[in-house]
């Protein structure tokens, strides 16, 4: 495998690290077999539980660049490999690596919704507007203003937030059959900063509004966000 395989592999794996969150969210399979593989121990249980979604996804739904349709199992591995990374394999370190510090800089403590309910099925992306603060010596915790699960565009209902804080789960599933729909267009006989670039819009239109991250963090940090940065961190 050439270097700039890799790179391309390293680059796609990040982006799709944590598609698994919105599959899983959406009831969509996930590769069960694998779990010894790719879930790591926490309290003695197997615990992110997305990676197998991740997994899933990648391997059955994924439409892959013509050049990279032979590495579809090693970026599958990448990909859901990230919170129990094979300590010889410098890219998945890299990818691991690259989620870590995301995380770390995009996340705010916050006790939400546990993992183990159904909560985050229902948990919204907060609007960053609700943080601003205009008043001297009296914060309000955000909470208020939320982003609707809409697939993104230039219209009132999707772009401002509301004050619901919980959606119906079941628009996670209308959402992520759109969004298998919308993947079906993109380009796999093309050059791969063109293939690339049509992912990422698909990505966007679809992951703007879904939180990264609702356990012990303040969900305002979009999905897509979070995994641009995972793959700009893992790719430098």
């Amino acid at each position: 495998m050439n270097e700039e395989i890799k790179l391309q592999l390293l680059v796609l794996g990040g982006l799709l690290h944590d598609v698994g969150k919105f599959a899983q969210r959406a009831g969509a399979p996930m590769a069960r077999a694998n779990e010894g593989d790719f879930l790591p121990d926490y309290k003695g249980k197997p615990s992110h539980w997305h990676v197998l979604y991740t997994d899933h996804f990648i391997e059955k739904n994924l439409p892959l660049q013509k050049d990279l349709k032979g590495h579809r199992s090693r970026l599958a591995a990448l990909a859901a490999g990230h919170h129990k990374p094979d300590s010889s394999d410098v890219m998945q370190a890299c990818i691991a690596r690259g989620d870590r510090l995301a995380s770390g800089w995009d996340r705010s403590k916050l006790e939400t919704v546990d993992e183990g309910s159904q909560g985050y099925k229902k948990k919204r992306l907060n609007a960053v507007q609700d943080e601003v603060q205009l008043l001297r010596h009296e914060f309000q915790e955000p909470g208020k203003w939320f982003i609707p699960l809409k697939k993104l565009s230039m219209v009132r209902d999707t772009l401002f937030p509301v004050q619901d804080s919980t959606g119906d789960p079941a628009e996670y599933k209308a959402l992520y059959e759109s969004f298998l729909a919308a993947l079906e267009q993109v380009p796999t006989d093309v050059g791969f900063e063109h293939y690339l670039a049509c992912l990422l819009r698909v990505l966007e239109d679809y992951t703007w509004c879904i939180p990264s991250a609702t356990y012990k963090a303040l969900p305002d940090i979009s999905l897509y966000d979070h995994s641009l940065c995972t793959a700009a961190v893992a790719q430098a």
